[in-house]
């Protein structure tokens, strides 16, 4: 399995950490759909990759995902000699040798994600913000106590322009922060909403990274 396109994803954080719920404690690999899935129950992720030799549908340990990024940060001049396979076992080979992990089977279904993706959404985002800056005016602002402990809430509220600057607040009567959206300069068009609108995007930059040879050989055959 590799991905398409460099990516940041660590789609390992997100997996439930309760231990009963073990078919969502996991990464869940759809090799038919090109789709590692994660879910707590409050999020999901999914994020494209693409099908190698060996690797099958099926449950995905967070402790492998980590040491098949590990050893793409290791090397990253030479990320072509790193291979993650999720067959049998889970499998991290580069040239140093092979780290494997033992790959989780349940009885049970991973959830119908498909089913919870929303089908009815504005076609621009509301606003965008820069993740970094929002976490350290979130920090800056602070969270108050509650009954239950800290409260980790943060509300928004949008300027109506998305040009000016956005409230921010983490608590009704506490303090008071601003933030100011990015504005790049394809933030408000051709955004894809839709899991089959990326899925369709995916297949088309897949088909266009293939080999030259390998098409030929395709269309000869």
């Amino acid at each position: 399995m590799k991905f398409l396109n460099d990516t940041t994803s660590q789609i390992d954080r997100i997996v439930a950490k309760d231990p009963s719920r073990y078919n969502v404690n996991q990464v869940y690999f759809d090799a038919r759909k090109c789709h590692l899935v994660a879910t707590d129950g409050h999020v999901m992720a999914v994020v494209h990759c693409v099908p190698e030799e060996g690797d099958t549908t099926g449950w995905i340990t967070p402790e492998s995902l980590r040491a098949w990024r590990d050893a793409l940060k290791r090397n990253r001049k030479l990320p072509q000699t790193v291979r993650f396979t999720c067959g049998e076992k889970l499998t991290v080979t580069t040239l140093d040798g092979v780290q494997s992990f033992e790959r989780p089977a349940y009885e049970g279904n991973f959830p119908h994600y498909e089913a919870v993706m929303p089908k009815h959404v504005k076609e621009k985002p509301a606003f965008t913000v820069d993740i970094d800056l929002l976490y350290r005016l979130v920090e800056a602002l602070g969270y108050p106590h509650t009954m239950t402990g800290k409260s980790r809430m943060v509300a928004i509220f949008p300027s109506k322009d998305n040009r000016s600057a956005h409230l921010v607040k983490t608590s009704q009567e506490g303090p008071i922060g601003i933030i100011m959206p990015v504005r790049a300069n394809d933030e408000q068009e051709g955004w894809l909403t839709t899991l089959e609108a990326v899925d369709a995007r995916f297949q088309k930059d897949l088909e266009a990274s293939r080999p030259e040879e390998e098409k030929e050989k395709e269309k000869a055959a």
